[in-house]
């Protein structure tokens, strides 16, 4: 009959298969929802579960079903399961103290689940997949409960390809959610495909991805755009969960291209990507180095380790280390002559120091341990040492009476990173470290004297935006300079005592508002201007200049 009405009309043939066959042969109506593979030391019932859902509109008979576990095949009873309605099914012996979570079937042929890794497949009655899945101890996404107790749970039932990142361990407190809707329920959920590493060969294109793309569907489809378009993607092949791009031409090294994946039909959803695209050749020893180190921070902080690019080229962070752990596994450009700053907090670093780039902090889910009194940085890419710094708390300045919250920056980005005196403190006029920015100690541009002077003899503190405050710059060669500036009337009273014993980079600026130590706004009048810098080794300078404060507001 079946041959008959193929020949006939095909149409005709799916009514009558609609007609005489249950609603749930459509692919994905009765899902696998939730699993309890090991249930050790939990709070419900110590014994696993598989947890079955008809997200259909029907309720549908479960005879004629089959459910693998592991290729160990179980037949499922003359039972319906209702429209948006959960079973529980579990081993005969145990079911009974599943049954006051809700619909239970006892399964006399249990297979037991793998705590590990395990695969369960659902057939209908005419063997249409109906969901199938393949799990491992990874979709936890979470050390502790990965160890037994919680179960894992589908987020978005709606997904038809059950791939890893639409599961993740149970929140509820009792462990698992047996016969009632997930506790991490969300179909709104939809898994973003992006491309977490990419590679060049010749003329070839390599793209991995963060998501299996097993599921990925009309390859065809795809509609793939490289800029700057001077070259163009003139083929895709799929291969071992890799994406080739094939282009016109050969992809030119240190250029940054970016490709756009349009119409990605992925897991029965459209998606758009974009992807960083880098070609760069190895670095060699010192192409990037480590710049500043905050090993003891304050109250609250975290450390962080600030690199700098001195390559005179464009280098791609992602698959490097700090003493062994990851940078990033993502796309991160490097910049010639430019800083990045790695930390644990990147909030309380901008806190800590409100002079941070922002932009340039990057957030990462751990650092070495670095102690407070010695320890070692080391970079690397890939099995090579590109710098190490073994640093102590003795190479803080000396005068510097509490280091706490205080960083250790370089001052010569030519000179060894080892290289005696080439680490010291930052100053506390930078407030005591500079991620993501010139160091306050650095040596690059030599100063020939030290000075100390105004950027102009007057000043008016009316808020007319034009010389509203008195800028006292400074300029010193000497190592580790300690500062201090006041301000005095002309009858040789102190007004302010704006700078005491600070650590000062070698160049910089301070500016006075024209106020009084006490908060109250100086009269107008001629005042002066005195400077001291001193050193621990002994070197000791004063410096002093008279100005005009006038048009007091």
């Amino acid at each position: 009959m079946i041959v008959y009405l193929i020949k006939k009309t095909q149409k005709y043939l799916l009514f009558v298969l609609i007609s005489t066959i249950q609603p749930a042969i459509l692919y994905g109506e009765i899902i696998i929802t939730e699993l309890m593979v090991n249930p050790t030391n939990g709070k419900l019932p110590p014994h696993e579960y598989i947890e079955l859902y008809n997200k259909g509109n029907k309720a549908i008979n479960l005879k004629g079903y089959t459910l693998t576990i592991n290729n160990k095949l179980i037949n499922l009873p003359d039972i319906y399961l209702s429209s948006k309605q959960f079973v529980i099914l579990s081993d005969l012996n145990s079911s009974s103290t599943f049954e006051r979570f809700g619909n239970t079937i006892p399964i006399s042929n249990w297979q037991k689940l793998n705590n590990n890794q395990g695969s369960l497949k659902i057939y209908s009655p005419t063997s249409v997949t109906t969901d199938s899945l393949t799990y491992d101890s990874t979709w936890y996404r979470n050390n502790s409960k990965r160890s037994g107790g919680w179960s894992l749970e589908r987020i978005n039932p709606n997904i038809n390809c059950n791939e890893s990142s639409n599961w993740i361990a149970s929140e509820s407190p009792m462990g698992g959610t047996p016969g009632e809707r997930n506790s991490v329920w969300n179909e709104n959920y939809w898994p973003q495909l992006q491309v977490t590493s990419s590679s060049v060969s010749g003329n070839t294109i390599f793209l991995q991805f963060n998501l299996s793309i097993d599921f990925l569907d009309e390859i065809n489809n795809i509609q793939p755009i490289i800029e700057p378009a001077d070259i163009k993607i003139v083929d895709l092949v799929l291969e071992n969960n890799t994406l080739k791009l094939i282009s016109s031409k050969e992809i030119p090294s240190n250029r940054l291209y970016q490709v756009y994946l349009n119409n990605i039909y992925w897991c029965h959803g459209t998606q758009n990507i974009t992807a960083p695209i880098f070609l760069t050749s190895p670095p060699s020893f010192n192409d990037v180095i480590i710049n500043e180190v905050l090993f003891n921070p304050k109250q609250g902080g975290a450390d962080f380790v600030e690199i700098y690019n001195r390559s005179g080229r464009s280098i791609n962070l992602q698959n490097w280390f700090l003493n062994k752990k990851p940078l990033t596994d993502q796309f991160l450009l490097l910049d010639i002559d430019d800083f990045l700053v790695f930390t644990t907090n990147s909030e309380s670093t901008i806190n800590h120091y409100p002079n941070a780039i922002a932009d340039k902090i990057i957030q990462i889910p751990s650092l070495p341990n670095y102690t407070n009194e010695q320890g070692e940085v080391i970079l690397n890419y890939q099995q090579q040492t590109i710098d190490s710094l073994y640093y102590t708390s003795k190479m803080h300045q000396p005068l510097l009476n509490n280091p706490k919250g205080f960083s250790l920056e370089r001052q010569d980005y030519n000179q060894p990173t080892n290289g005696f005196g080439n680490f010291t403190s930052a100053s506390a006029l930078s407030g005591g470290a500079t991620p993501g920015y010139i160091n306050s100690k650095n040596t690059v541009e030599i100063v020939s004297k030290n000075n100390v002077y105004l950027l102009s003899r007057s000043f008016s503190p009316n808020g007319d935006g034009f010389e509203d405050s008195l800028e006292i710059r400074y300029e010193f060669n000497v190592k580790n300079p300690m500062l201090n500036i006041s301000i005095f009337n002309d009858k040789g009273r102190l007004v302010n005592r704006l700078i005491r014993n600070k650590s000062s980079g070698n160049k910089g600026s301070i500016n006075w508002d024209g106020l009084h130590e006490n908060g109250s706004l100086c009269g107008p009048g001629i005042y002066i201007m005195k400077a001291e810098v001193y050193t621990a080794e002994g070197y000791t300078k004063a410096y002093k200049s008279s100005f005009l404060l006038v048009n007091v507001k």
